[in-house]
């Protein structure tokens, strides 16, 4: 399900994004392997695999526009990126995996919500 509303802020969104999903609860441990930020995957089957559903077997998931700027290799436990980069990357020549460090740097567009059959 798409909402109708594009949000320009995470105050505004906030109201809207279910009690299950948390975009800024970072995983720590293996998880974080390109660093401790807020990660976005290029592929939205990739995004699938960390959204488990609700109890009505809901899934859900944000579809954002992220600003990138210039990349670095990302690693773990890094706190922010690289000097004169702007975000992280699995993978310099082929991304699939993008780390933000700043909330500032992304704009949530959709909460998209599914199931599957």
């Amino acid at each position: 399900m798409l909402y109708e509303t594009a949000f320009l802020d995470f105050e505004a969104m906030s109201a809207y994004i279910p009690s299950s999903l948390n975009m800024f609860l970072l995983v720590q441990g293996t998880a974080c392997v390109y660093g401790d930020g807020i990660y976005f995957a290029r592929d939205a089957e990739y995004s699938h695999r960390y959204a488990s559903p609700d109890e009505n077997g809901v899934h859900t998931v944000l579809l954002c526009k992220i600003a990138i700027g210039r990349t670095c290799k990302g690693i773990k436990g890094m706190q922010k990126p690289e000097l004169d980069c702007h975000s992280a990357v699995n993978d310099l020549y082929n991304p699939t995996i993008y780390v933000i460090f700043d909330k500032d740097q992304i704009i949530p567009l959709w909460i998209i919500e599914y199931t599957t059959a």
